[in-house]
């Protein structure tokens, strides 16, 4: 998922990147190439945890608006079992 967030942001973005608050999230608007299905695009609005920095909440709409479907992620933990440097690319 948040691999697919990337290039919604970037190389398959098809319009002007939107960024607001909402405490204690971040709301970002795009409208970029559907992830699942080709030569669709989507209008992608991606709910951040400012505090975890993942998604809470994914919801995917034509261009003109229209739900289509949206994602919530509950009770989200990080994998506090993994030691901090296992993440550094530097060792």
């Amino acid at each position: 998922m948040i691999k697919n967030i990337g290039h919604s942001l970037t190389d398959q973005r098809r319009g002007p990147v939107e960024i607001g608050e909402e405490d204690p999230y971040i709301r970002i608007q795009v409208l970029a190439d559907n992830h699942f299905q080709k030569s669709v695009v989507t209008l992608y609005h991606f709910l951040i945890d400012k505090e975890l920095w993942l998604p809470v909440q994914v919801e995917e709409s034509t261009p003109e608006g229209r739900l289509e479907r949206k994602v919530i992620l509950r009770n989200l933990k990080t994998n506090i079992g993994f030691p901090d440097s296992f993440f550094r690319l530097d060792g």
